[in-house]
């Protein structure tokens, strides 16, 4: 299976190559020549379409052997493709912030840490809240709680401050 992709993918038009540190470019360049040159191009195959599915809502629990849990709710957001990935952008920020409700469960003694990540490719991105608890603590509890606080944020405006 890896021979096969490499053979597929593989090949000096697909692929890029960088160079960085203090280099002396002519030779830098005669060098990549002296080393690429003689290997032959192909086409790359076609890249698959792209097709996204509904999501189904699940939940898995692990257990961990850490003094602390991590209670995570997670979501599909819009690709940097869509002309909804600049609204995205923003409200992952927002949700990230320290002014916000997600990270107000830390001075309110609900959770250890709080915040939200986010990662964008062209057709679809995600993200999660995040909620460290200490061990023992009650993990489902602090999930209902991020996706309480994702769901405020989701039906109303936010506040302007943020």
């Amino acid at each position: 299976m890896l021979k096969e992709f490499h053979t597929k993918w593989y090949a000096p038009n697909n692929a890029i190559l960088v160079i960085v540190g203090n280099i002396e470019p002519e030779g830098t360049l005669k060098l990549v020549k002296e080393l690429f040159e003689s290997i032959p191009s192909r086409p790359a195959p076609s890249r698959p379409e792209i097709r996204l599915e509904p999501l189904k809502s699940d939940s898995i629990m692990l257990d961990s052997d850490l003094p602390y849990g991590v209670s995570i709710v997670a979501y599909r957001l819009p690709g940097y493709e869509s002309p909804d990935f600049a609204a995205a952008q923003v409200m992952a920020d927002i949700l990230d912030s320290q002014r916000a409700s997600l990270y107000a469960l830390v001075p309110e003694g609900k959770a250890l840490e709080a915040g939200f990540e986010s990662s964008f490719l062209p057709k679809a991105g995600y993200g999660y809240a995040t909620a460290a608890f200490p061990h023992g603590g009650d993990g489902s509890g602090l999930l209902q709680e991020l996706k309480a606080i994702i769901e405020r944020y989701r039906s109303t405006v936010f506040p302007p401050i943020l």
